[in-house]
């Protein structure tokens, strides 16, 4: 079955010599793009916390995809992962991130997104839904002189100038705007 989805035999051997839980983590960090939506959500469908258990950094498999560059392809593992485990949207690392704070950091960071704002961004539209209290929650960053700030989301994406998106979070969880003001 698996041949008939485009897998090679390495990836294959790669694929069946993972242990249970950390098999999401595999099939990501394998790099197996044909079949790889499919194998996706065969995994999740017969065994949903797969979605749920975390590597030796405390990464989900959500926040793997977030670290990822923003692809078409990537966008769609994420709205299979989050359908089928919506609740890894609030589960924080080893580092107290989210994988909203970590999509964000990616976007202005690796997808240099200077022609639009986060919100255009599906990825992060889609973990942000998935987890609306996450716009409540701080983010610990390096400030340009390496001293750590906490920021709300709306607050990073204020840094950032990305005023539509501010706006957008703030529109979605008002609270964070007067938790921050304390």
């Amino acid at each position: 079955d698996r041949r008939r989805q485009g897998l090679t035999d390495e990836e294959l051997q790669a694929w069946l010599s993972v242990r249970d839980k950390m098999l999401i983590h595999a099939i990501l960090s394998e790099g197996i793009h044909q079949g790889l939506d499919a194998l996706l959500e065969l995994a999740l469908k017969n065994n949903p916390s797969l979605g749920m258990h975390a590597d030796q950094n405390g990464n989900t498999p959500l926040h793997i995809l977030a670290c990822r560059e923003k692809s078409t392809k990537n966008n769609h593992l994420i709205s299979i992962l989050i359908s089928k485990c919506r609740a890894s949207a609030k589960e924080v690392n080893n580092q107290g991130r989210l994988p909203l704070h970590i999509a964000m950091d990616n976007y202005w960071n690796l997808d240099n997104a200077i022609d639009y704002g986060v919100w255009q961004s599906t990825k992060i539209r889609t973990i942000m839904v998935a987890n609306v209290d996450a716009l409540e929650c701080f983010d610990t960053i390096c400030s340009k002189n390496n001293e750590k700030v906490f920021l709300y989301p709306f607050m990073t994406a204020a840094w950032h100038g990305d005023l539509e998106t501010t706006f957008e979070m703030i529109k979605l969880r008002p609270n964070a705007l007067f938790h921050s003001m304390k």
